[in-house]
């Protein structure tokens, strides 16, 4: 028997797409859940279409979210049985066309929960002045 989790979802900025992590376990005759695999799962809205990022052989994926241009999505993972067993998790940044992987952190930490602030306006800024914090001191 096999367990699927479906953890983390998160919603691509165009809504279009929703991204999650899927961990497959297996379940033993004695009642103990044996890890099998991880992947990140990205699926269409309306359309029948999804794309499986899947990892190396020791990831541990621990959260995920979307960056601000749809392109790209941040991670958290342990890269080896070792650093899942001592909690150390680096943050990735994964391009979804190229397959690139880039380890954002890398020191001996926890680093769980990426979080990707978009820098969009959710009105239209045509008209408005933006103003830094220090700018609006200023004009006091």
């Amino acid at each position: 028997n096999t367990v699927i989790y479906r953890l983390h979802p998160h919603w691509a900025p165009d809504s279009a797409y929703i991204l999650y992590i899927e961990r497959t376990h297996d379940l033993l005759p004695d009642g103990k859940i044996l890890f099998n695999s991880v992947k990140l799962v990205i699926r269409h809205r309306f359309l029948d279409i999804q794309q499986d990022i899947k990892f190396p052989e020791g990831y541990h994926i621990q959260t995920v979210c979307w960056m601000s241009n749809g392109q790209e999505v941040l991670f958290s993972a342990a890269n080896s049985e070792e650093a899942y067993r001592q909690g150390l998790y680096e943050i990735y940044r994964y391009h979804l066309k190229s397959g690139e992987m880039t380890n954002l952190t890398n020191h001996p930490a926890r680093d769980y929960e990426p979080h990707w602030i978009s820098n969009t306006l959710d009105v239209f800024p045509f008209g408005k002045l933006t103003l830094q914090w220090g700018q609006l001191k200023q004009i006091e």
